[in-house]
């Protein structure tokens, strides 16, 4: 038979126990709460990142259309300018 002693020991050790598991259980929930939380921040930075790599990609396409077309004007202004100095030249004399 447990004594007097044993018994409020045990009961201690079953109370401490209690409480142990309480705040394991209290840092469990807070712990799934913050990954919930970086979880969705998670999700959010991938759309959003997902959204600044499209517009990237819609920027370069500019940026190539801009640049051609900024070619053929440079092309053009280079035959423009030999006219002129043909025409300027044959004028000249």
């Amino acid at each position: 038979m447990l004594t007097l002693f044993q018994s409020a020991e045990w009961q201690q050790f079953q109370s401490d126990l209690l409480m142990t598991v309480r705040v394991a259980n209290d840092f469990k929930t807070e712990a799934q709460h913050e990954l919930e939380k970086l979880v969705l921040e998670n999700k959010t930075l991938r759309d959003k990142n997902r959204s600044l790599e499209s517009q990237v990609e819609k920027l370069k396409g500019m940026y190539l259309l801009l640049n051609s077309k900024l070619t053929c004007l440079k092309d053009d202004f280079s035959v423009a300018n030999n006219y002129f100095v043909v025409v300027v030249n044959t004028r000249m004399w």
